[in-house]
């Protein structure tokens, strides 16, 4: 992801998501902070070219003590539920 940075003025640059393996782009006519809500929300139409594991988990905020918590008790940090193996995270 990126910005097409072709306004002088910075508010009116739209965001760009860019595919990696060849040179297709997608252009959101809007600011990043509204194009990470729509992600987050699940708002887009059409297919954007992010990995498939960025949509996996729906989006949540986690407290960074409860978050510290779960850690130092062996647990997933984001789930709460035991926690196989600590280097995975």
């Amino acid at each position: 992801m990126c910005w097409l940075t072709s306004d002088s003025d910075p508010d009116r640059w739209p965001v760009v998501v860019c595919r990696r393996s060849g040179p297709i782009f997608q252009v959101h006519r809007f600011g990043m902070v509204e194009f990470l809500r729509r992600l987050g929300l699940r708002e887009f139409e059409r297919p954007l070219y992010l990995s498939a594991n960025f949509f996996g988990t729906p989006p949540r905020y986690i407290h960074w003590r409860l978050e510290q918590m779960r850690w130092e008790a062996g647990l997933d940090p984001l789930t709460g539920e035991p926690a196989p193996d600590r280097n995975s995270f």
